[in-house]
Formats: C-alpha cells, sequence, structure tokens
C-alpha cells in the first residue's frame, strides 16, 4: 500500500514469520502471454512488486536473481535483478517450469519465489527443494495443485491488489 503512494515498500514489517527477511533470493517471473493479456496489467504489477522486494533485499546488502521465464528462461549475465528491472521482458509463447530443476542445483540453498499465472509441465522436486520454493498464484488461469508439488507456500491471490503485500509477507 504505502509503495502504491509512492513510498519505499518497507524493508521490516511487523508479520508472523521469520525473524529476518531472505538476504539471498530468487524471484522467478512469468512472462507467458497470460500475463500480458488485458494491457499486461498482470505483468506490470507483478514486475513493481518484484523490484519492491528487490531492493529492500539489496539495501541490506543482499542479493536477488532474477529470471524470465516462460517456454524458456532467462537470466542476465551478471547473476542479478536486472531482468526484474527490464523495459522490456522477453516474449513468450507458452509457460513451463522444468527449468526449475536447474535452478535448484545451480542455486543450492537460495529460496525461490515464483510468481505466475499459468499452468506448464512441472519437474520432480526433493524435499529440500520443495521446502525452499514458494510460489504466488493470479488468478484465473492457475493449478494450486500442480503448484503445491513444487512449492511448500502457494498462495492463491483474490485480487492483484494484494501481490507487493503477499510477496513481503513470503520474504519476511
Amino acid at each position: 500500500r504505502q509503495l502504491a503512494a509512492g513510498a519505499m515498500l518497507p524493508f521490516y514489517m511487523n508479520l508472523p514469520g521469520r525473524i529476518s527477511p531472505y538476504n539471498r533470493l530468487i524471484i522467478c517471473l512469468d512472462c507467458s502471454p497470460s500475463m500480458k493479456e488485458g494491457g499486461g496489467s498482470k505483468l506490470r504489477l507483478a514486475q513493481i512488486a518484484s523490484q519492491a522486494i528487490a531492493l529492500a533485499i539489496k539495501r541490506i546488502g543482499g542479493q536477488v536473481i532474477g529470471i524470465a521465464f516462460g517456454e524458456k528462461a532467462y537470466i542476465s549475465t551478471q547473476e542479478d535483478d536486472s531482468l526484474l528491472f527490464a523495459e522490456h521482458l522477453p516474449t513468450m509463447v507458452s509457460t513451463d517450469f522444468m527449468f526449475l530443476s536447474d535452478v535448484w542445483q545451480r542455486w543450492l540453498h537460495v529460496p525461490v519465489l515464483l510468481i505466475t499465472d499459468g499452468r506448464g509441465r512441472i519437474p520432480y522436486a526433493l524435499p529440500g527443494n520443495k521446502a525452499r520454493t514458494h510460489c504466488i498464484l493470479i488468478p484465473p488461469r492457475i493449478n494450486k495443485l500442480d503448484m503445491e508439488n513444487i512449492a511448500t507456500t502457494v498462495i492463491v491471490l483474490s485480487h492483484l491488489a494484494y501481490l507487493s503485500d503477499v510477496i513481503a509477507f513470503i520474504c519476511k
């Protein structure tokens, strides 16, 4: 809410959960066509919320890795959050979550946040990989049961306006 009013998202929020925020996080942003329907408001709000959490984590000296995905996954050559701040995100034709297998192996023990509205192939998740993966589902094209196979936390938004609040809660 404060972000919408023009203020920076507060780094510390008095919410139940973790004592301190993640200092490393991988944010995977769905860039499939369904996120761009209706003028792209779902993708734009997801991108703004991702940027806010990346700025908060970087403010404490942490690191955020941004991944744009659809049928393929893209990451910057510096393995940083620059894709989350890109003016033009890659164009995709579908959604596929198989890239997560590589993410889990490449960045062991780093929490993963998926922001998606889609359905797609999902990889097998070992218990440790599932435990560090969180998912925010943006209606209407969701498959919560599939996401529960790869993420320990699956939150279905009732309204897009709650996206930044949910991200702040998960990352705390």
